[in-house]
């Protein structure tokens, strides 16, 4: 476990004061606060760092400090929908939270990473550049190799189970695009096997994943071509 540099506390003033003009979403989220600690995960903490919040991000993760799953009524008057993850969508004033507990993280549901524990939080993602968790609370940040990566420029590994294993690679080939990123000799294995497994498929099952999960175009296909020859 790590301080943040600085002011720990930072990143969640600025947080709250991104809330403070959008009253729905406030609401929302100093009503989870009675429940547990609340914990920013992966990119928004990431961007945080990155810019400073220069450019709103696209979506909020955060994770509630509980062994409790259902929220339904912290949500109340407030628009969301749930989804087979045991999490919940809120899109209100203009902002996105992905919300769950955090027993309900997969890799903790799936006994992939034991001892669940905000503190193992990081060690449930795909890449080191995701392997961030701040609690909002204390001001802690809890890092499996995101400091790392950031220094290194190299995208790594931390948990290789993952239910979105198309999604993992395109993101993969946008931070390599967007925050000039290497990958390592474990991620390059891990994406040649997939190639291998799909070959003929790749650019499709890529282009599908960018689809559902952005809705918009982060990468091109000649661009995502490019990043699959070398494999």
């Amino acid at each position: 476990m790590k301080n943040t540099s600085g002011n720990r506390y930072a990143l969640r003033d600025k947080f709250y004061s991104i809330l403070k003009s959008r009253p729905l979403a406030q609401k929302a989220i100093f009503r989870l606060r009675e429940e547990g600690d609340l914990l920013l995960f992966g990119g928004a903490v990431r961007e945080f760092f990155n810019s400073d919040f220069e450019v709103i991000p696209r979506d909020f993760d955060i994770v509630v400090n509980s062994t409790n799953k259902d929220f339904e009524r912290f949500f109340r008057g407030i628009p969301y929908k749930k989804n087979r993850f045991d999490g919940y969508k809120l899109n209100v004033d203009g902002l996105i939270f992905d919300i769950w507990g955090l027993s309900s993280t997969w890799a903790f549901k799936e006994k992939k990473v034991s001892d669940v524990r905000k503190e193992n939080l990081p060690k449930t993602v795909f890449l080191n550049y995701d392997s961030v968790v701040y609690n909002l609370r204390t001001g802690d940040l809890y890092d499996e190799g995101y400091i790392n990566a950031k220094k290194d420029k190299i995208l790594d590994i931390v948990l290789e189970e993952n239910p979105f294993p198309e999604l993992n690679i395109l993101r993969s080939f946008v931070f390599n695009k967007r925050d000039q990123m290497s990958y390592s000799d474990c991620l390059i294995s891990y994406i040649s096997d997939w190639c291998r497994k799909n070959n003929g498929h790749e650019v499709e099952l890529l282009l599908n994943a960018q689809s559902k999960h952005y809705g918009k175009e982060y990468i091109t296909q000649s661009e995502i071509e490019k990043e699959l020859s070398v494999f």
